[in-house]
């Protein structure tokens, strides 16, 4: 093809890119915690996504603190939409609450020990960690471990069935992250407004792409082994989800056709990396650091596309609108730049009704999170002179979809239609201000 270069995105071509030593990302913003504990109705939640050929499905693991020190854990396997739910622990924190807020991603609990006292939870090495930890989990940048005991499982809560007794799942991962969030550094997902903690809930996406190896044990009594497997890592924090929102993250393409010469921000390769993350929502607007005091609640959205070395940011404070039309089963959402059109359409199997999610609410956790992970989605940007498509990736089946909050505990919810006009000129000059250069990535 003269003018289109097309190709598949295969995992080998994804090694060979990032084999060479590469110097390590800087934080992400809000990767660790963020206040003192004891806040009522305060959480903070952390989201690893992680998928590979070797493994039965993606698997998602899920970590919520709330006002501090009570804790629960979440494994989601995505082949047959089972759910696993500990029950919720106090104590066992690290780092301890007194010790809160940390800038980095290095946190854990335990709620089951071999022969260590719970007050003294810490980092372990890996191997430790399952010599001595039955129920817990550790997370940092580079180290992901975890384990879960029978007897401390949330059953009336949990959806798998047929588990054994002892340990039904255990976990030991090596992360490397690739890809934060922006091209030219760490950046806020919502903008350096979200460190006033103004919008309810908080979010951060703290790896766009990450590549994991090591095992997954005893899910199910079988052990998986794997290597670099495509991951994504993302936060939350605040008293509660949205009341309404839709979420559809990709990492692997099965095609994907574009016009070099619009991607130039990095030497072109042609097994560059490309992640998608696009969202809508129906947040709050509150006084700094208090929820309760809701000024406004506002519509939202954002498609953020990586590839090449570039951040392509299509959001209300870098183009026109952004418009969607999303309920579960078909997600639509566009965004009309100054230069560049993005469009996201993503579609769940009719017979796939996801995966119900325990989320944080007013009234506390409660199943307002419908998840899937075999998801068919199209993404394409287009250069609105000439009319001409300069991005067009497609997947069959792996894409995360969802929907949470009103709409999230029925298959059929009602359709979202919705839209969001750019910032105002003093707002947006505020918000470019404040991250102390423009552009943030692609001028789109």
């Amino acid at each position: 093809m003269p003018f289109f270069l097309a190709y598949s995105l295969p995992l080998s071509g994804a090694l060979r890119l990032h084999s060479g030593s590469r110097p390590p990302l800087p934080n992400p913003p809000h990767s660790g915690t963020h206040r003192a504990p004891n806040k009522p109705g305060y959480f903070e939640g952390w989201y690893v996504r992680i998928c590979s050929p070797s493994l039965p499905s993606p698997f998602a693991f899920m970590y919520s603190l709330e006002e501090g020190d009570r804790g629960r854990m979440q494994v989601l396997g995505m082949e047959t939409d089972e759910l696993l739910v500990t029950r919720e622990a106090r104590g066992g924190c690290f780092p301890r609450p007194a010790h809160t807020p940390t800038g980095r991603l290095d946190l854990g609990q335990w709620w089951r020990t071999q022969d260590v006292e719970l007050s003294g939870a810490r980092p372990l090495a890996p191997a430790l960690f399952h010599q001595h930890i039955l129920t817990g989990y550790q997370l940092n940048a580079l180290q992901h471990c975890g384990s879960v005991r029978s007897e401390d499982i949330d059953w009336q809560r949990s959806s798998a069935t047929g588990l054994r007794t002892g340990i039904v799942c255990a976990y030991n991962l090596r992360t490397t992250p690739l890809i934060g969030w922006g091209a030219d550094g760490q950046r806020s997902t919502a903008t350096w407004l979200s460190q006033l903690q103004i919008f309810e809930p908080g979010w951060q996406v703290l790896s766009a792409y990450a590549l994991s190896s090591g095992t997954l044990m005893d899910w199910r009594g079988r052990r998986y082994a794997f290597e670099h497997a495509p991951t994504y890592v993302e936060k939350n924090w605040g008293a509660a989800f949205p009341s309404r929102w839709f979420w559809l993250q990709c990492q692997q393409f099965e095609h994907i056709e574009l016009q070099p010469e619009y991607f130039t921000e990095a030497p072109f390769d042609p097994h560059t990396l490309l992640t998608l993350t696009a969202v809508g929502a129906m947040r709050d607007l509150c006084l700094p650091g208090r929820p309760q005091a809701v000024l406004t609640r506002e519509r939202i959205g954002m498609i953020g596309v990586h590839v090449g070395g570039a951040f392509w940011e299509f959001t209300p404070w870098t183009c026109e609108v952004v418009r969607w039309d999303a309920g579960w089963g078909h997600w639509h959402i566009e965004a009309d730049g100054h230069r560049y059109t993005a469009v996201v359409e993503a579609w769940a199997d009719a017979r796939d009704d996801g995966a119900l999610v325990l989320g944080p609410t007013t009234r506390g956790m409660e199943f307002v999170v419908r998840d899937g992970a075999r998801g068919a989605l199209q993404l394409s940007i287009r250069d609105r002179r000439t009319g001409r498509v300069i991005l067009d990736a497609r997947t069959g089946r792996h894409a995360a979809v969802e929907v949470g909050g009103d709409w999230a505990p029925t298959c059929q919810p009602p359709r979202w239609a919705a839209e969001r006009r750019a910032f105002s000129p003093p707002l947006k000059a505020l918000v470019y201000a404040g991250e102390g250069r423009r552009p943030r990535g692609v001028r789109v």
